[in-house]
Formats: C-alpha cells, sequence, structure tokens
C-alpha cells in the first residue's frame, strides 16, 4: 500500500498560513479621529459654558443693540386724516422714525463682517454672536417696515429713505462736531484773552528802570550807611578800651 502522500509543508512555503498582523495603524487612526472628535466637542462645551463666566460680561452687551422706539409713529398715522391732501407732516414723522435708528444701520453694517470672522475664529462668544444675529433680524424687520410705509406713502420712496436718513444723521453729526469745535475754540479764545490781559496787567505794574534805578540807589545809601555806623561802633569800642588800659598803666606807675 502506497504511502500516504502529504504535503511537504515545510519545503511548499505557500501552504504555510501566514500570520494576520493586528491592525495597530487602523487602530490608531481610529482613535485619533474619536480622540480629534471628543477634543472639539469639548472644546465648544468649554466655549458655552464659559460665556457666562468670560464673555457675556465683557462681549455680549456690545453687540446687543436695543431699536430706539418708534411707536410714537404709528400714534401719529392713526390720528392722521386718511383724506389728507398734504401728507408731508407723515412723510416727516417717518423719515424722523428712520433717523433715530440710522446709527444703528450704521454701526451693524460697518461692524456685521467684522464680528462674523471673529466669531468664526473662536474670538467672540457664542452668546455675543447671538446676540449680533438677534439685533441684526430686528434691525431688518424695522427697515423693511420703513420700506413699504414709505412705498406707501410714495412709491419708489421705500428706495431710498433709509439713505436719506443715514445722510441726515451724518450731517446732523457733523453739524454737532462743527458747533461743538467752535464753542471750544471760542472757550479757548477767552482763556488767551484772559491770559494776556494779566500779562498786560503784570507789566503795567512792573517797575520803570527809572524806579529800579533809584530803587538801588537807596538800597546802596542804606547798605553804606549801615557800614559807617558798624566802623563808628567799633571806633568807639577802640577808644575805650585804650582808656581803660592807659588808666591801668598810670594806677600801676603810682603804686
Amino acid at each position: 500500500m502506497d504511502e500516504e502522500q502529504h504535503p511537504n509543508v515545510e519545503n511548499d512555503p505557500l501552504n504555510v498560513p501566514e500570520k494576520i498582523p493586528f491592525p495597530w495603524l487602523t487602530l490608531a487612526v481610529v482613535m485619533c479621529s474619536v480622540l480629534g472628535v471628543v477634543l472639539l466637542m469639548a472644546h465648544n462645551q468649554k466655549r458655552k459654558a464659559d460665556d457666562d463666566f468670560k464673555y457675556d460680561s465683557l462681549g455680549a452687551e456690545q453687540y446687543r443693540f436695543d431699536l430706539n422706539p418708534t411707536d410714537y409713529y404709528q400714534t401719529f398715522k392713526a390720528t392722521f386724516p386718511e383724506d389728507a391732501e398734504d401728507i408731508r407732516p407723515l412723510q416727516k414723522a417717518l423719515l424722523e422714525r428712520a433717523l433715530r435708528n440710522a446709527p444703528i444701520v450704521i454701526k451693524i453694517s460697518q461692524e456685521g463682517s467684522t464680528i462674523g470672522n471673529l466669531y468664526h475664529r473662536s474670538m467672540i462668544s457664542e452668546s455675543a454672536w447671538n446676540a449680533f444675529q438677534e439685533s441684526e433680524l430686528k434691525l431688518q424687520l424695522e427697515i423693511d417696515d420703513v420700506k413699504n410705509e414709505a412705498e406707501e406713502l410714495q412709491p419708489g420712496w421705500g428706495k431710498i429713505i433709509w439713505q436719506q436718513a443715514v445722510n441726515l444723521y451724518k450731517k446732523n453729526e457733523e453739524d454737532k462736531h462743527r458747533m461743538k469745535s467752535a464753542e471750544e475754540e471760542k472757550s479757548r479764545a477767552a482763556l488767551e484773552t484772559e491770559k494776556e490781559a494779566m500779562r498786560l496787567q503784570e507789566e503795567a505794574n512792573k517797575p520803570t528802570k527809572e524806579e529800579l534805578a533809584e530803587k538801588a540807589r537807596l538800597e546802596l545809601e542804606d547798605m553804606l550807611a549801615a557800614e559807617d555806623n558798624l566802623k563808628k561802633k567799633t571806633t568807639r569800642s577802640d577808644s575805650k578800651k585804650d582808656l581803660k588800659k592807659n588808666s591801668y598803666r598810670k594806677s600801676k606807675k603810682n603804686k
């Protein structure tokens, strides 16, 4: 009986089952991904948790813009005659309504893109960003409402009423600044005038050259007289001493 042929395992490497390595690399990639997600979630959670502590008092409030009251316009409109031929008072009231919130329009239009960039770079808080978006939404509703009111009063006016309000606001601010500068210049001029008057008064009170020369002459005379008196006193004192010495010598000789 033929011997059963067994494959030569040692000599045939193709029949040797290879040991499958543990997928460390894949596991490492997965763990790094999971860790990154966890860290990102923790960062966002900390950012939200820090809002009340760090950002709300410093950031959120400065991005929360409260619109100025506009109820007066609705009250004025409700009492305005519907059949009035002259609607200029109503137009004036509507422009005043837009003018009251023109500074907020300017501020949000100037800072909108900057605030968005700050938020995406995690430089302002979630609450600050939400506060700005809420303010932006309130303002947009007010802008649309004013435009619609303007269109009802005069077709085409809605497209330009806010630009008119912004231009008028800027002109008013320039006028205020000009008046303030004029007042400051007036105050400076008054102060300079007062200083000049004081200087002239001091100049008037100063003695003339002749007066100064006379004063110096009198002071010199007083000084010379004082020196002369001192010399006379010294001379009299020396004379008395000499007399005493002579008297003492004579008395000593007589003895």
